[in-house]
């Protein structure tokens, strides 16, 4: 496990979305926290070492198929703190992504930028017709 520094835009998912983890062949269900093209932070209570295969499996919005994403694992985070429990987070790289995968993840990833930058946009103008408004 190494401390690469990550390459692409990444989407925070602030509530979690439901997905699996497959641990060598056994189904686990997990939380994305966040996902981008290369890889994604996961929480979990599975114990998890470096060589196992690991196969992440998650559907995206709009009725989309699943997504099946080979990975490894990058890193392991421990819990915060005494609320997480014993859930700690995975840090995963995808690997032998096809070309289609890839550009949904990019397309999903893409969106919630938008979002993003659609929501700040959105509080910066309230924020100045706010103090536009005589009190």
């Amino acid at each position: 496990m190494s401390r690469e520094k990550r390459q692409s835009r990444r989407r925070r998912l602030p509530f979690g979305r439901s997905a699996v983890l497959e641990v060598d062949g056994c189904s686990h269900n997990v939380k994305l926290d966040d996902l981008s093209r290369g890889g994604a932070l996961i929480a979990t209570t599975v114990a998890i070492t470096g060589g196992q295969s690991l196969v992440l499996k998650a559907f995206l919005p709009l009725g989309a198929p699943e997504l099946t994403l080979p990975c490894q694992l990058v890193r392991v985070i421990p819990p915060r703190d005494a609320s997480e429990g014993r859930r700690h987070r995975l840090a995963v790289r995808f690997t032998g992504l096809d070309q289609e995968t890839v550009q949904r993840l990019e397309a999903f990833v893409a969106a919630g930028s938008r979002d993003v930058m659609l929501d700040d946009a959105l509080a910066n103008r309230e924020a100045r017709t706010d103090k536009s408004r005589p009190s």
